[in-house]
Parts: C-alpha cells; sequence; structure tokens
C-alpha cells in the first residue's frame, strides 16, 4: 500500500476506530465499577482487538503496537495477572483516550512516529511487568527515513523574505517559552508557544530531513501538555538543545533546516527518550 492509500484509509478507518475505543473505555468503566463482573472487561479486551486488527490491515504500525499493548494488559487484567490492579486499569484508561490524539496527529502530519508515544508504551508494558521497549527501533528509522524522503521530493518549505529576522523572532519566542518551563511557570502558555514555534520550523523545512526533528520536539511538547511526558532535567536539557539548532538556523541563513539531522542530535534523542521511559 503506497503512502497515499495508507492516509486515505486512515481517514475511512478513523471513526470507527474511535467509536470502538469508546465502547472499550466504557466497558473498562463499568468493569472498574463492579469487578466482580469480568464480561465488562472480556467486552473491552475484544473492543481492542477489533482496534489492533483495523490498525495492522492499514499498515500503522506505531499505532498499531499501541493497540496491541493494551490488548494485551486488559487481557492480563481479566487473568488477574497484574500486581496493582488499580494502576494498570489508570494506564489502560490513559491509553484509550490518548490513541484517539496520536492518530490524529499522524493524519495530520502524515508521519506514524511511534516514540512520541514511548513513554505511554513503556507504560503499559510495565505495569503488566514485561521489560521495556528500546527507543532505538522506534526512533531511528523514522529519522532515517527523511533523507530518502528529501531524495525523492524537492524541499518545498514555506517561503519567506527574510528567514533570519524571522528565525530570531521565533527563537526569541521559544527562549522565553522555555525559561517559563523551566521555572514552572504559566506552563499552558508557554508549552502552547513552544508548540507553535517548533510547528512553524517544520513548515519551514518543508520535506526535507530536519523536518522530523521539529515535528518530533513538537510532539514531546505536547506530550508534556497532556501529561503523557514529564518535565524532567533530561527533557529541558533536550529542548535546550533545540534551541541550539534554531541558533544554528539563524546562524547559516536558513540553510541547516534544509539539511539532515545532526547525528548529536539523535544519539540525544535517543538518550533522552530512554531516560524518560525508564519506571
Amino acid at each position: 500500500m503506497s503512502n497515499e492509500h495508507d492516509y486515505l484509509a486512515l481517514d475511512w478507518v478513523k471513526g470507527e476506530i474511535e467509536e470502538t475505543l469508546k465502547q472499550a473505555r466504557q466497558s473498562l468503566e463499568a468493569y472498574v465499577s463492579n469487578p466482580e463482573d469480568s464480561t465488562r472487561m472480556r467486552f473491552c479486551l475484544t473492543y481492542l482487538h477489533q482496534v489492533y486488527g483495523t490498525l495492522q490491515m492499514v499498515e500503522f504500525y506505531g499505532a498499531a503496537l499501541l493497540a496491541e499493548e493494551m490488548e494485551q494488559l486488559a487481557q492480563a487484567i481479566l487473568n488477574g495477572e497484574v500486581a496493582r490492579i488499580d494502576d494498570a486499569e489508570e494506564v489502560l484508561m490513559r491509553s484509550i483516550l490518548q490513541l484517539p490524539s496520536y492518530l490524529e496527529k499522524v493524519r495530520t502530519a502524515r508521519r506514524d512516529l511511534p516514540v512520541v508515544i514511548l513513554p505511554l508504551l513503556n507504560d503499559l508494558r510495565a505495569t503488566r511487568g514485561d521489560s521495556l521497549l528500546s527507543e532505538t527501533a522506534l526512533f531511528a528509522p523514522n529519522i532515517s527515513s527523511g533523507k530518502v524522503i528529501a531524495a525523492e521530493q524537492q524541499s518545498g518549505g514555506e517561503r519567506v523574505d527574510n528567514p533570519v529576522q524571522l528565525l530570531r523572532r521565533l527563537r526569541q519566542m521559544y527562549q522565553i517559552s522555555l525559561v517559563g518551563l523551566i521555572r514552572n511557570s504559566d506552563l499552558v502558555a508557554n508549552l502552547g508557544n513552544l508548540a507553535k514555534v517548533l510547528a512553524k520550523l517544520e513548515r519551514l523545512a518543508g520535506s526535507s530531513p530536519s523536518a522530523q526533528l521539529w515535528w518530533v520536539s513538537g510532539a514531546i511538547a505536547e506530550g508534556l501538555s497532556n501529561g503523557s511526558i514529564e518535565a524532567g532535567t533530561s527533557i529541558k536539557m533536550l529542548l535546550g538543545m533545540v534551541d541550539r539548532q534554531i541558533k544554528e538556523a539563524i546562524d547559516t541563513q536558513g540553510d541547516s533546516l534544509k539539511g539532515e539531522v545532526p547525528d548529536r542530535c539523535v544519539r540525544l534523542y535517543r538518550d533522552v527518550l530512554q531516560q524518560s521511559a525508564a519506571p
């Protein structure tokens, strides 16, 4: 299936998936209210299996991986194989609620990057006592795939008359917002501004490999906003690295936006995301 067919198929099944997840959520809520009624959890398990099968069919493997982990946790709850039932139910409910948001991000950005839900995937696995996933398998292939995309099509990034002036304004906004995040001040506004800056940088990068750096960074800002990623020291260090990449774009008159993702950035993302996913 070609990429265009993939996203068209996702448009077709997205509503069905959301409705099935709604039924899964209602079944889980009923089970939490009455744990003696295991039928409700069986219903939840069935609905999650349907979602997993649909995502496999349309070949969105990052989202399918999340659905598979949800299904396995539901099965573990049903079998009484989780040590902390309250934690397991909370993580499963959170996953059911966040999967539609991830699918919407995939649909609009035209990228299935499961690294942005790695902490959630590992929460699901940790709750049932399984080993954590490595971020390398999820993250590295997607960054390198940007090189292939760039080789097949022109950059086509957003054009501006004075890129340096724009980049300086974006960096100033980014730095002010990052300082607010570090100080734990007005988080809603500051995280929203970080996301706006990163979205603008992604548009400026067009289809070049560096666009994925800005997209993943924006997804991390979104994860901080919805609570799926904690604003720990390593995450703040990563966002500081992003600031240095904006400075490099200024120093190169915007040319670095059309280049490849520096290896040091890839390594730092791997290290930081692994730390943030650790229990």
